[in-house]
């Protein structure tokens, strides 16, 4: 138990973390208004028991006190003006809920897209300031995948189920206390129900979630790598004839990355029509069961109205709470990923250039270009490949590089251009 809830501090750290101040008070505005969806779905639900009760049993309505009072309000002059009063309050309150769920779905998806818009713009940004050596030792296809995939995966397959999951959540749990206020025997039944199917499929599905995330990463950078590599040495694939290694490499990797989308659509789905299953048996054995104890149907039909709009709405949003939870299990690594290139770059921009060696010199009586005891190693070679390197190119003289593969002709150009810097020596012109 310590462990998931140490689990989840970190996440919501790493998410604090990669969020702007407006960005988390647009988020919070959200689930503010998540609270209002939940009330106007309670709100369009419960105007619908006096609705049927009258509907189907006027007289015995007539006795109730809340009755009276209602119909003094709303001024009818008689029973059938009262019920459409009723039945236009209904209509407006359902027009209201619908526009509303529709604004705040469109506002959720442009704070999405905001967030995105600012990520990926920054760590492109972030990208083109690093310096040549960087994207010498990178993969230009991971650091694309990075800026187009992982941002997208972090907002819009990550944030925005959370958001969704959130809000119903929200609604679940107004619909849930309604309805217990009306029918709470009938309700606990239901709850208990879906509660005992859902736990049962998530412990039989969880771990192959994970296995399922683990496996989209794996393919999706090997799917970028390998289309990248292949459409930048057309020439080379072309006259070497190797384009069936490519393909066939490249088909691997897509399948691979399908094979565990697919496999993920399908789990997450899953608990949808096991528990309408569930929902409609238990409508048909309420209404068996009713009719054998000779149950007034005036009697039922207000209650099962009502409890069929109830598990609608219950199963509504319990499958997308479970489909969102399996979302976020299956995205969280995108969390981590986007976390540690945000850090890292927020750490190199902060650290201290540890050696301030100033190579670049201008000397007015050198007609040449001169490099005096250079020293550099690639971060990821062992040992250096120049060392105590010294090189004089004379004014208006026409020089050859000559020497074997890698043994340093283009690092030299990229040091007297200044892309490289090099560990130490000096530079002169």
């Amino acid at each position: 138990m310590n462990n998931i809830l140490s689990n989840y501090s970190n996440l919501l750290k790493k998410i604090g973390y990669i969020l702007s101040k407006s960005e988390k008070r647009s988020l919070l505005l959200l689930s503010v208004g998540s609270v209002v969806m939940s009330l106007t779905e309670i709100f369009s639900i419960g105007i619908v028991v006096p609705i049927m009760i009258l509907f189907s049993n006027a007289e015995q309505f007539q006795t109730s006190k809340y009755f009276k009072l209602a119909y003094k309000i709303s001024m009818a002059h008689d029973m059938k003006e009262f019920f459409l009063i009723l039945i236009s309050i209904a209509l407006a309150l359902f027009i209201f809920k619908s526009a509303y769920c529709y604004f705040i779905f469109t506002m959720q998806q442009k704070v999405i897209g905001g967030i995105y818009i600012r990520l990926a713009t920054r760590l492109m940004r972030d990208y083109l300031a690093k310096p040549y050596s960087f994207h010498l030792m990178s993969n230009s296809s991971l650091l694309f995948k990075n800026i187009v995939e992982e941002m997208g995966r972090f907002t819009t397959s990550f944030l925005n189920p959370a958001i969704t999951m959130i809000s119903e959540t929200m609604i679940f749990f107004g619909v849930f206390a309604f309805s217990l206020f009306v029918y709470p025997l009938v309700t606990l039944l239901i709850v208990l129900i879906f509660g005992i199917v859902l736990m049962f499929l998530n412990i039989l599905l969880i771990g192959r979630i994970k296995s399922y995330s683990t496996a989209r990463e794996q393919q999706s950078g090997l799917l970028y790598v390998t289309a990248t590599e292949a459409l930048g040495a057309i020439k080379e694939i072309q006259m070497y004839d190797v384009n069936k290694y490519f393909t066939d490499k490249f088909s691997k990797a897509t399948s691979g990355y399908t094979r565990a989308f697919v496999k993920f659509t399908t789990v997450s789905n899953l608990p949808r029509p096991i528990l309408e299953t569930f929902i409609f048996t238990l409508f048909l054995l309420g209404m068996m069961i009713s009719t054998l104890l000779n149950k007034s149907f005036a009697d039922l039909i207000p209650m099962m109205t009502i409890i069929g709009m109830v598990c609608l709405k219950l199963l509504s949003s319990i499958s997308k709470i479970y489909n969102n939870i399996h979302q976020l299990y299956y995205h969280a690594n995108a969390v981590d990923i986007v976390y540690d290139i945000i850090k890292k770059n927020d750490f190199v921009k902060e650290e201290k250039t540890p050696k301030d060696i100033k190579y670049f010199g201008i000397k007015e009586d050198i007609n040449a270009i001169s490099l005096k005891d250079i020293k550099y190693r690639y971060e990821t070679a062992e040992a250096a490949i120049f060392n105590n390197f010294s090189l004089t190119i004379p004014l208006d003289k026409v020089v050859a590089l000559v020497g074997t593969t890698g043994s340093g002709k283009s690092t030299l150009i990229d040091i007297i251009m200044g892309l490289l810097k090099p560990d130490e020596g000096h530079f002169y012109y």
